[in-house]
């Protein structure tokens, strides 16, 4: 007979036990009918007849896995395999990076007996990585109550399934389970497919499995707190580390995360530090706030009735809507201390962009951006468009601009991630004006350095739908690439256009990539501006930086059998064209048959365009050597003509414009001319007071050093700029770890030589949003008095107290001789030490 349990259908036998090896359900429909059998779960409850493997993993049927959608961390994180894999009910692989003894561990949130722990392996490769792995039961202090270790020898390789059976009564309880593996002297990663606790199931809910679509939302996401000690940033609470946020001794000292946008919260997990001072977080707040910073829910922790955090604390939220979460401690009047996070967890349902969804750790990103980009053509240029539209970098420049092919029948896009890459994702962005349908279909290929296809997505419409917004090409874990190809294809005789709005290639960020800063944008343009340059010789002053610096004077050399000019780019430059411009007074024969060479740092020429008067026709004005800005890499650029034996000539430049995507140190990024520069640079700086050894001038050296004020109602700085200057602009950088806010409300005052006020600009954070990498304060140059120094403060309402933390000031005027931004010199570190 059967009893009915709302989804869930019993049949039991009741008279005599039923002994069976198998199974079956099935429905029968009338004849020349069908339908479908669709089973959610079946489960057999019964007892084990004899002492096989199979009944001393599962001893009966009262028993769940008590692990599933805990929370779980590991030693380290290796692509994307996070801790949270091994217990998500799916065969997904968590993965440790190589190290002597990595190890994993979920908790439990509670002291439950635990009757065996069910390892199971990866069924692909590295069977052996588990052999002599331990498996470890943890109290809530975190001491070990029992331990079991596989036995290779005995027990064999790991190939499928492996349990540690603890105890078939359930009598060692156990609040943390920790799966250790050892390789000493060689290092190797811990794998783990799925990790099952099995704990005596006591009601119906073994028969029910929810999925583990909550998780942690506050991974990765924007943190910061009212102070920090040493290096204990904020962002180390989100961090999905053991790294320790730590403010300094305040009276009301508090951490904050932002969720980027409006999320329902079950709740937050507050992981203490394990090692000492647990007392700091007794009645700790935790509040849920809104857009407009308004809290909507709190709950506040009581270590009378709940007892001291040890480990952890959650509280409880019935999903209540937040924007941001903020965790503060108040101390007695006249009192201070602490506030130390190890971690925290903000539990709500993933979406698309969160850590716990995508797996991947804080140092992941989109590795494409500013990249070396190609496409199988260009839309041409109409009436009113600009020579470069549609061009490919407009897919990878982090903008709204479009990449834009032709109409063709197999239209493809490509980026070089210069090296190889392990890719976890590609993100396709579709142009969201019209035309939604020309990405139906579209193909993503993974391509090793030779162009072979190692991997490929393919978007399906009827299964995915059209591509409005975006859409994700998911790739298997592991897949490598150093090539991204993007494309379409069209039945034979027809043709169609492939639009990129932006394509993102994520990976773990490394240094040079576009992630690792925020700030970083990509500009196409002259990156040879400025630049230092030579010449061969030189006659009447026309030297060869004269044709780097924008202005209407040519350089010259001598009459030479081959004379020659180069600049140095200072770097490594995917470079698509040279612009060479004709002095336009005379002479502009002389440039015919012009060579321009690419040369790499080793002096080699890398690639070469000649000028042919016959195909090109004169240089009356300029002249455009194009080059494949894909694969030809330069550090330098040179232009030389090559005459007969015997005979000479001058070489005249107008102008040489290299053009390659500007970083943030050349001029064309910001729009200086050669003559404008930082004229703070090095200068003599002061502050109201001084903080640990964060001098003034450390806000001017040109590095990432900090300088800091003590805490001060109105902390100011001052750089004196030792000359009166026409100030165009006032940058000035906030530090990145934490704390930006700290710059709002910032004054700038432009001061003449009498400390008298000339010019004023005010940061106003309710229309210009919080400072968090620079703020550029504008000023006329032309109807403002000069300035001799610039002065930045910040005043604090209501008697409050505050530090004023500059990362750099920087100052925008013409550059004067002797002035860091024309001699090129940086400031040496005794400088910066006399002060």
């Amino acid at each position: 007979m059967g009893d009915e349990m709302g989804d869930v259908y019993v049949m039991k036998f009741d008279n005599e036990p039923a002994i069976a090896h198998k199974v079956r359900v099935r429905i029968s429909h009338a004849a020349g009918s069908c339908e479908a059998l669709k089973l959610a779960e079946v489960a057999v409850m019964g007892e084990c007849l004899d002492d096989g493997e199979h009944c001393k993993t599962w001893q009966n049927c009262k028993h769940q896995n008590i692990a599933r959608c805990m929370p779980a961390t590991q030693s380290s994180t290796f692509e994307g395999g996070i801790a949270a894999r091994a217990v998500d009910g799916h065969t997904s692989l968590e993965h440790t990076k190589r190290e002597e003894q990595p190890w994993w561990s979920v908790d439990l949130l509670g002291s439950h007996p635990v009757t065996e722990v069910v390892i199971h392996n990866r069924e692909d490769c590295c069977f052996e990585r588990l052999n002599e792995i331990e498996v470890s039961l943890l109290d809530d202090a975190g001491n070990t109550v029992s331990t079991i270790k596989h036995d290779p020898a005995t027990e064999g390789v790991i190939e499928g399934a492996w349990t540690a059976v603890f105890a078939e009564n359930g009598t060692v309880t156990a609040s943390k389970v920790r799966v250790t593996a050892n390789h000493p002297g060689s290092g190797e990663p811990l794998n783990l497919a799925e990790v099952q606790v099995m704990s005596p199931c006591t009601d119906s809910s073994c028969l029910t499995w929810a999925d583990c679509d909550n998780g942690n939302i506050a991974q990765c996401k924007p943190a910061e707190q009212s102070s920090t000690l040493e290096s204990d940033v904020a962002a180390n609470a989100v961090n999905g580390h053991e790294s320790l946020a730590h403010t300094d001794c305040e009276n009301n000292p508090w951490w904050q995360v932002d969720l980027l946008g409006p999320r329902p919260v079950q709740g937050v997990v507050i992981h203490n530090r394990e090692d000492c001072c647990w007392e700091r977080l007794n009645g700790v707040l935790v509040e849920l706030m809104d857009d407009n910073n308004s809290t909507i829910g709190s709950i506040k922790h009581d270590p009378a009735t709940m007892g001291e955090i040890k480990t952890m604390w959650v509280a409880t939220f019935n999903n209540v809507t937040a924007t941001k979460v903020r965790l503060s401690v108040e101390h007695e009047a006249g009192s201070c201390g602490f506030l130390n996070l190890a971690e925290v967890e903000v539990r709500s349902k993933c979406i698309e962009g969160d850590a716990c969804l995508t797996g991947f750790g804080c140092d992941h990103g989109n590795v494409a951006k500013c990249k070396p980009a190609r496409q199988s053509s260009t839309l041409p240029a109409m009436d009113g468009m600009t020579l470069y539209q549609g061009v490919a970098g407009d897919a990878v420049d982090g903008t709204e601009s479009l990449a834009h092919t032709d109409c063709e029948q197999k239209p493809w896009w490509e980026v070089d991630l210069i090296y190889r890459r392990i890719v976890s994702e590609v993100v396709i962005h579709n142009r969201e004006d019209c035309c939604f349908d020309r990405l139906n279909g579209v193909i993503v290929d993974l391509l090793d350095k030779e162009h072979n296809v190692i991997a490929r997505v393919k978007h399906d419409p009827a299964k995915d739908g059209e591509i409005r917004t975006m859409w994700l090409a998911h790739f298997p874990p592991l897949s490598v690439a150093w090539f991204v190809r993007v494309m379409t294809e069209h039945p034979a005789g027809t043709c169609g256009f492939l639009n990129l709005a932006e394509v993102e290639v994520i990976s773990t960020c490394e240094e040079g990539d576009a992630c690792m800063d925020p700030a970083i944008e990509c500009i196409q343009g002259n990156v040879a501006q400025c630049k230092p340059a030579r010449q061969i010789s030189t006659v009447e002053g026309a030297v060869a930086r004269y044709a780097v610096d924008g202005e209407q004077r040519h350089s010259r050399t001598d009459c030479e059998e081959r004379p020659w000019w180069e600049v140095d780019l200072q770097g490594e430059y995917h470079v698509s064209e040279v612009v060479v411009f004709s002095r336009q007074d005379c002479c502009f024969e002389e440039l015919n048959n012009v060579i321009v060479e690419l040369v790499n740092s080793t002096g080699d020429t890398v690639s070469m365009v000649q000028h042919d008067p016959i195909t090109d026709g004169a240089i009356n004005a300029s002249w455009t050597a194009k080059f494949d800005g894909f694969g030809d890499v330069a550090n330098k650029v040179r232009v030389s003509l090559l005459e007969d034996v015997g005979e000479c000539s001058f070489l005249n430049l107008a102008d040489v414009q290299v053009m390659s995507t500007c970083l943030n140190t050349d001029a064309c990024y910001y729009g200086y001319t050669c003559g404008d520069g930082n004229v703070a640079q090095c200068k003599s700086a002061s502050q109201s007071s001084t903080r640990e050894g964060m001098v003034a001038t450390k806000a001017l050296d040109g590095e990432e050093s900090l300088s800091m004020t003590d805490c001060e109602v109105t902390p100011w700085w001052t750089v004196d700029l030792e000359s009166d200057y026409p100030v165009k602009e006032v940058a000035v950088y906030n530090r990145r770890d934490c704390c930006f806010g700290q710059l709002n409300g910032t004054l700038i005052e432009l001061l003449d030589s009498s400390g008298g006020v000339v010019a004023t600009a005010q940061h106003d954070p309710e229309t210009m949003g919080e400072i968090r990498d620079v703020w550029l304060a504008h000023f006329d140059p032309v109807n403002s008095a000069p300035a001799r120094s610039v002065r930045v403060s910040v005043r604090h309402e209501g008697g409050q107290c505050g530090y004023l933390e500059l990362a750099e000031v920087q100052v925008l005027s013409a550059c004067l001789e002797t002035d860091a931004c024309n001699t090129g010199y940086s400031c040496e570190q005794s400088w910066i030490d006399a002060e």
